[in-house]
């Protein structure tokens, strides 16, 4: 038919063209560019078709459907756009920049934070834990000297002779002034240092031996735990302790080998941790510490 009408194929597609662009520029004039580019265009192309359609059945043409291949705009409105997108863009990176700013300074805060609270705990236990030290070798050193005070006289008679009679010294004296010379500086030496009967020795170390343990055993088994959980020691929280007494260096772990083993006096302590409970064993100082 459209050859009936228009005479050959060219000028029904030249017809047809002309028809559809006049439409479509209607059209595009009663929208802004960003309905054009986005929400209405399909709505645009449904009404360019149904506009055209009667007109190009009267040459024989059906129209099956209606698109716009490219939208160009003059460049003064390009340039534009492309400001605004440009914006709109460094607006959306500030605010991340910024965001990102701000939690860095919190992470950054938060592990300044911990890290004085470790620090801080570390110090003060590790000053804790060498004074539990000193204690445990005071407490040996008054157990041996219980043994054999007389033995203990003697060998700080040979340490004083070895720091007196230093490299290079020479002494002239009789050979029966040297023994009278050896048991006067030991009486001097007694004297100085008050080697104490046994008794007044035990009262000395069971005075204050419940205190300073128990902070021993607290300190020692609150690292031993964190160390274990694989966590930070001040995460745990401290509920109480219990003093014990096992049998045997295992702190009851492991059932004793024989009857005969000495008693091991120490702590039981309790901690918690995210919702779940611990007990750690320790013994009087600390130096010894089990998790059963």
């Amino acid at each position: 038919m459209f050859k009936e009408r228009l005479g050959d194929e060219q000028r029904a597609s030249d017809r047809a063209v002309d028809i559809i662009s006049s439409e479509l520029r209607r059209e595009v004039g009663i929208h802004n560019q960003s309905e054009i580019i986005t929400t209405q265009r399909d709505k645009m192309m449904s009404n360019v078709k149904a506009a055209v359609t009667p007109k190009l059945l009267e040459f024989g043409i059906v129209v099956e459907d209606v698109r716009i291949k490219r939208a160009d705009f003059p460049g003064e409105i390009a340039d534009s756009v492309y400001s605004r997108m440009k914006a709109e863009r460094q607006r959306k990176a500030d605010k991340e920049r910024a965001e990102g700013a701000e939690i860095d300074a919190q992470v950054r805060a938060d592990a300044d934070r911990k890290a004085t609270i470790i620090i801080a705990a570390a110090t003060r236990d590790s000053q804790i834990i060498n004074g539990c030290g000193e204690a445990e070798a005071t407490g040996i050193f008054a157990h041996a000297l219980e043994q054999d005070p007389e033995f203990y006289s003697f060998q700080r008679s040979l340490e004083s002779f070895k720091s007196i009679l230093s490299s290079g010294t020479t002494v002239v004296m009789p050979v029966e002034s040297f023994g009278k010379l050896f048991e006067e500086m030991r009486a001097g030496i007694d004297e100085a240092t008050l080697v104490a009967p046994d008794s007044s020795v035990v009262k000395s170390r069971s005075s204050n031996d419940d205190d300073i343990g128990s902070k021993c055993a607290q300190v020692s088994a609150a690292w031993t735990l964190a160390s274990e959980l694989k966590i930070d020691q001040p995460d745990l929280t401290f509920i109480g302790l219990q003093q014990k007494e096992w049998e045997g260096p295992n702190l009851g772990c492991t059932e004793p080998s024989d009857g005969n083993q000495e008693i091991t006096p120490g702590f039981e302590v309790e901690f918690s941790y995210s919702g779940s409970n611990y007990l750690v064993r320790s013994n009087q100082y600390g130096s010894l510490v089990k998790i059963c």
